[in-house]
């Protein structure tokens, strides 16, 4: 049972539609499999950025490494020996116990912007700690791998917060830092090859990649302490948001959930995530689960928004089913602009006229062009 546990996966989502995920024991199993994922990097697909934090803390003679990254015919990783809980709820969530100390870590992703946090409590210190952080990039399209290659500019730059270095030309300059406790950082520049991906190997893909590590934090614990790992694609300047929380209600954990397919994108078009890793914003999905992500759970503003943007575009054809910022429209399906009508009416039942009247003109274009036959996809 506890193998099975250990493979489950979690996922954490912010409301640009970025996203973490991997598995309970941090064995990477899929190239999706990350700590930060970039919804719209402001080019292209999504952008797989971190893939894991390889950490390590030294207590004497005593080296625990929590992390726990599979290489190409390794037997299959056994779990930390130190690993004692994990919980998802609100925020992922590790505890490890050993000897030398507790440590309670967890993840939380920044919901306006594309910064992810991972936090760090050490309590019960019995010695003197050594922590090193080593932050493992990918870098690249969320289907594509990566390997070793000599065009990455691993040079690092020293920023008022942090440090920072921009791994290609075309991409984001990429932020980290430690706040809550003073850290040294060595670069290093180095390549981990051969990382392999279970699930994708047994889906019939590539299942090899190389992580980039541009150097190692590192950190002298001798007492309780709270620390901070922080990497965004903005300069870091705020302090993070969190905070101990108390495990919510089975009702609110549902709410939670489906809050994670909401998003807003960064042109403000308001949607419905189709299914993470692999899909973004389908018409079709939106309007199907509308009604229940939505209406159901007392987010009617958030309905509103959603319906006026895909409303949209109505003025300019049937919705797509995988809205586009070129002129033709993609993948059109027949029932989506019925299934938008579906949820105007259903959207009728929770909201007054003010806010029904900016989507019909939407609605009276669907009719009318059914009624004259008109076909988008020829025009």
């Amino acid at each position: 049972m506890r193998e099975k546990i250990a493979e489950l996966e979690w996922l954490q989502t912010n409301q640009l539609g970025s996203f973490s995920m991997g598995c309970v024991d941090r064995v990477p199993r899929r190239k999706y499999h990350s700590l930060l994922t970039v919804r719209d990097p402001g080019y292209g697909e999504s952008l797989n950025v971190l893939a894991e934090l390889g950490e390590c803390v030294s207590a004497g003679r005593n080296n625990y490494f929590l992390h726990n990254i599979r290489h190409t015919n390794e037997a299959a990783p056994q779990q930390c020996k130190i690993f004692s809980d994990f919980s998802c709820n609100p925020k992922p969530r590790w505890i490890y116990r050993s000897d030398d100390f507790t440590l309670e870590r967890a993840i939380e992703l920044d919901p306006g912007q594309d910064t992810v946090s991972v936090h760090y409590e050490f309590a019960d210190i019995k010695a003197p700690l050594t922590v090193t952080i080593e932050p493992f990039f990918v870098c690249r399209p969320i289907h594509d791998l990566t390997r070793e290659n000599p065009f990455l500019d691993g040079a690092i730059r020293t920023e008022p917060e942090g440090i920072s270095f921009k791994p290609y030309p075309p991409l984001p300059r990429l932020f980290m830092r430690i706040i809550g406790h003073g850290a040294s950082f060595s670069p290093s520049g180095r390549w981990d090859k051969n990382i392999y991906y279970s699930i994708d190997h047994e889906r019939g893909y590539e299942p090899r990649e190389d992580f980039y590590c541009p150097g190692t934090f590192k950190l002298h614990l001798d007492r309780e302490s709270v620390f901070h790992f922080q990497l965004g694609l903005n300069d870091l300047s705020e302090k993070p948001r969190h905070k101990r929380q108390i495990k919510p209600p089975a009702s609110s954990t549902l709410k939670t959930s489906a809050s994670s397919y909401l998003f807003t994108g960064k042109d403000g078009f308001n949607s419905i995530i189709a299914g993470y890793p692999w899909f973004g914003e389908w018409a079709r999905d939106t309007m199907i689960s509308l009604p229940g992500l939505c209406l159901s759970t007392g987010k009617i503003k958030e309905a509103k928004k959603i319906l006026a943007s895909h409303a949209s575009l109505f003025m300019k054809y049937f919705i797509p089913n995988a809205p586009t910022k070129s002129e033709r429209p993609q993948n059109i399906m027949v029932d989506s602009p019925l299934l938008f009508i579906r949820a105007v009416q259903l959207f009728s039942e929770y909201a007054d006229k003010d806010d029904l009247r900016p989507l019909m003109p939407a609605v009276f274009h669907i009719l009318t062009s059914l009624k004259e036959g008109r076909d988008d996809r020829a025009s």
